[in-house]
Formats: structure tokens, sequence, C-alpha cells
């Protein structure tokens, strides 16, 4: 019986190992198991991260190339406006050194004067105002276009001349009054000059 005892132990002795060994293996497999799907959790978060972060990289890239073309459109059109405004500055520059030229400043002179005298053909003008420089040359041009009205001296008339009719109507006709009527659409002009081979 002492060797049933002995062959009973190395039996269940065997038994043991192969059940532990079958434990150890099937817990080695469910432990790999695990792990393989740990890891292939861990890849697919780290994925997720990646694209997210990919994602957010590339809204702030579309945002900022966004708001560089803002700001740069914004400098071209302040740079533009100054541009236009130095033409307009230009011009009443010009226009205040026409008195300059006599003979060219009478023509213009006499051509406002006798343009805004039109609008008067009835009731016929009852005053001109004229700048203080150009009374002299208004009354030798109001003699020659056969205007009898009284001149006035006005500091607020520049290139120009400024009616009041028998009826008090007032019709002024300025070198200044005609750019500013005519500014927005001479505005686009010249910018469209200056910035053509831009666009």
């Amino acid at each position: 019986m002492a060797v049933n005892v002995a062959n009973l132990s190395a039996l269940l002795d065997k038994e043991v190992s192969a059940e532990i060994e079958a434990i150890l293996s099937e817990a080695k497999e469910s432990a790999a198991e695990l792990l393989s799907q740990a890891q292939a959790e861990a890849d697919a978060i780290s994925a997720q991260l990646m694209r997210g972060s990919e994602v957010q990289r590339d809204a702030a890239l579309v945002r900022a190339q966004s708001s560089a073309k803002l700001e740069a459109a914004s400098l071209k059109l302040k740079a533009q406006h100054a541009a236009v405004e130095n033409v307009f500055a230009g011009v009443g520059r010009r226009f205040d050194s026409l008195r300059q030229d006599a003979d060219a400043y009478r023509l213009i002179l006499s051509k406002l004067i006798s343009e805004a005298a039109s609008a008067f053909p009835d009731s016929g003008v009852k005053a001109i105002h004229v700048n203080p420089a150009d009374v002299e040359l208004a009354e030798g041009i109001i003699a020659s276009l056969g205007l009898v009205a009284s001149i006035r001296s006005d500091n607020d008339v520049g290139a120009g001349v400024r009616l009041r009719g028998q009826d008090n109507v007032v019709v002024e006709n300025t070198l200044g009054q005609r750019l500013d009527a005519l500014r927005d659409e001479l505005a686009s002009d010249v910018s469209g000059l200056l910035f053509s081979a831009e666009t």
C-alpha cells in the first residue's frame, strides 16, 4: 500500500503539475490577449489623439492664414486709401497753384462764372462771390460777359465762384466743389490706375 500511496502521490503530482501547466498556459494566453487588446486600445486612443491634434493644428493653421489674409487686405485698403488721398491732396495743391498761370486761370474762372450765371436766365445775378485773390480778375471777366452784379470778396470761396440771384437762390461753381461731387467716382478710377497691376 505504501507503493500505491507513492504512485498515487506521483500521479497526483503529475496531474497537479499538468493542471498548473494548463492554468499557467491559459493565464499566459489570457494575459497576452488582454495585453494585445490594451495595446490596440492604446494605439486607437493615440491615433485618435493624433488625428484630433492634426485637426486642431490644421484648424489653427486655417485660422492663422485667414487672419493673415484679412490683415493683408486691411493694410492694402489702408495703403490704397492713403494713396488716393495723396492724389486728391495733390489736385487740391494744383488748384491752389492755378492762380500762378494768369491766362489759364482767367479762362477757368470765366467758364465757371459763365456756367453759374446760366442758372439765372430770367431773374439775373445779384452778387458774385469770389476768393479775395480773384476779385480783380472777376471784375474783368464779368465786364467781358456783360453781367451786372456786385462782386464780393469771400474767403469761403476757393478756386471758383458763388453767385446769388435776385431771388436769393445761390449757385456755387468751384473746382473744389466739382472735385467733391466726383470724388467717389474719381477715387475708384484713381485706385484702379494706381493698383491695377496688383490684381
